[in-house]
């Protein structure tokens, strides 16, 4: 139901405005002073606000930003504790979460741009396609968390590497300045090669998602993995769960030449590498 979605103008579209828009307000908080500052929250607080006003039209102020930053951070919280700890010990935490999330939306609130009909988000074309209210929670909620954490984290790598390598930053200024002042559509970000290279390499390196898992629906068998040195086909009955490191297959050096431990955009020029 989801995926078709991701794939129209008009998500594209809404996606620009959106994200430039929060964009903005995450510069507008970094000190003019030139003193250090830490990004990543930064990162946080603007894909969950970007994210938001996307998904489901709520536009919040900043303060109110701040407030649901903290109970989204207290849920994340809660949950990971809730796997480790007997759930009559969580009892004083979640009454504290509701509070806060009460307090939040009655005192600051969330405020919709006017008119809303006219605003596209994600919810609208999710109630376009089922009223199943339990489903598109769920849906909605999918896509928070998962976008969020995601793109803060790749943002964070991606700026890691350019306090580094002011010769990758030159090459993107140069090709932003090939754009002649003008404003660029998604389409053309999806044009600009080294840009599109850079995030690549991003992500290969060092991927948002480090690690995860996988079960097999049926009895199959892999090609390799078996055997004394792996490389004999290996049988993975049903049910099994396959765990695998990303970050270690990202650098491999039988896929991704002897430096493959190097951040080097220019390598996704060769069309034999194609991202997963």
């Amino acid at each position: 139901m989801l995926r078709p979605k991701f794939r129209t103008q008009e998500f594209a579209d809404a996606g620009m405005t959106t994200f430039e828009k929060h964009i903005n307000g995450l510069i507008s908080r970094i000190p003019r002073d030139g003193s250090e500052v830490d990004l990543q929250p930064l990162f946080f607080w603007y894909t969950l606000n970007a994210a938001l006003e996307f998904l489901v039209g709520q536009d919040v102020t900043s303060s109110a930003g701040d407030d649901i930053t903290k109970i989204f951070n207290d849920a994340e919280k809660h949950v990971g504790e809730h796997l480790l700890l007997p759930s009559f010990l969580l009892g004083r935490a979640r009454r504290k979460a509701k509070q806060r999330k009460q307090d939040s939306e009655a005192q600051a609130g969330l405020k919709k741009d006017d008119p809303t009909e006219d605003k596209y988000t994600f919810l609208q074309e999710l109630i376009k396609e089922t009223d199943d209210v339990e489903k598109i929670r769920s849906e909605l909620i999918s896509i928070l968390l998962a976008g969020r954490e995601t793109t803060a984290s790749a943002l964070s790598s991606l700026w890691f590497v350019l306090a580094k390598r002011p010769d990758i930053v030159e090459k993107l200024q140069a090709e932003v300045q090939s754009l002649g002042g003008q404003k660029p559509n998604f389409t053309q970000l999806k044009s600009m090669p080294y840009l599109q290279n850079t995030i690549k390499e991003v992500l290969r390196l060092y991927p948002p998602l480090p690690g995860n898992l996988r079960a097999a629906t049926e009895d199959t068998v892999l090609p390799k993995g078996g055997g004394p040195e792996g490389k004999a086909p290996i049988f993975v009955p049903k049910g099994q769960i396959i765990l695998y490191n990303v970050y270690s297959l990202h650098r491999r050096q039988d896929i991704f030449g002897p430096d493959a431990d190097i951040f080097r955009p220019e390598r996704w020029e060769d069309n034999a590498l194609r991202p997963g």
